[in-house]
């Protein structure tokens, strides 16, 4: 048993990773997520200015910042605090799915909500998604549940660019 769950996580990890290597690559975002820019390289015979650390003063983020919420990681737990417990999606052990404190609320990135921001697209917008590639400009509601399964439209930025599928 402990070998088929080291085997999952393994599976996961590397799942995790290859996400990581295409964000990196493509400078785009996953769930929040982004990816550090290269530095542009200095040319020859330029001259690098380098500012201070102290004349630097930090910008407030135009985005707000994901809510954090703490999965409780036993079934009581889990359940005290209005929860499902049990395996999700294609998970092969049990877990906590805790209901998302601000579900329902309009959205524009899942960057606004403790799940994921999902859009409602017609049967008619999933096509021009999924088989054209065609972004759909809309904004969406944060998920009824943290942890989401199954296949959804995210909202990234206002629009949604893929219909993700997530187990």
């Amino acid at each position: 048993m402990a070998t088929t769950h080291r085997k999952w996580l393994m599976i996961v990890a590397l799942v995790l990773g290859a996400i990581a290597v295409v964000i990196a690559g493509t400078g785009c975002s996953v769930f929040g997520l982004r990816a550090a820019t290269a530095t542009p390289p200095v040319t020859r015979g330029a001259t690098a200015t380098v500012t201070p650390a102290s004349a630097i003063t930090a910008t407030p983020s135009a985005r707000p910042t994901k809510p954090v919420i703490a999965i409780p990681k036993d079934q009581a737990s889990c359940l005290a605090q209005g929860g499902r417990w049990g395996r999700i999606g294609i998970a092969p052990y049990e877990q906590c799915n805790l209901p998302a404190p601000d579900a329902g609320r309009v959205c524009n990135d899942s960057s606004e909500c403790a799940g994921l921001c999902l859009a409602n697209l017609s049967p008619e917008e999933q096509e021009r998604v999924r088989r054209q590639g065609t972004p759909i400009q809309t904004s969406g509601k944060c998920s009824n549940w943290v942890i989401v399964v199954g296949c959804v439209a995210v909202v990234e930025n206002g629009q949604v660019k893929n219909i993700l599928c997530l187990d």
